[in-house]
């Protein structure tokens, strides 16, 4: 499944991967999400209404070690592949206690 070219990916669409323990049968969640930026506050968001562009659960279980979510980001990031896009980098930004997100681009950009 790949991702349609109409979306602007600067800074347009991001990954979110949630992570609480008792979410989800204990699985991980990653959602891809259309968001739009603030002028105002660098950083701030709001989700798109009906932005939800991919919500699924993954396998990896649900915890908050380090090992976990380095579990989970590597699952979400063969996840992204199918959709053609990849996270901006590696520095994820923390989304309350148990979510972690970071915008994405295409595979092919540099």
């Amino acid at each position: 499944m790949a991702l349609e070219d109409d979306y602007d990916f600067t800074n347009e669409v991001q990954v979110r991967l949630t992570f609480h323990p008792a979410y989800l049968d204990g699985r991980m969640e990653l959602e891809v999400r259309r968001v739009s930026y603030g002028d105002d506050v660098p950083g701030e968001y709001e989700e798109l209404p009906d932005g939800e562009i991919l919500r699924k659960e993954l396998t990896t279980p649900a915890e908050i070690s380090p090992a976990a979510i380095r579990a989970g980001k590597a699952e979400a990031w063969e996840e992204l592949r199918e959709l053609g896009l990849q996270p901006w980098d590696d520095e994820w930004k923390q989304e309350g206690e148990y979510a972690i997100y970071n915008d994405v681009k295409p595979l092919d950009a540099t």
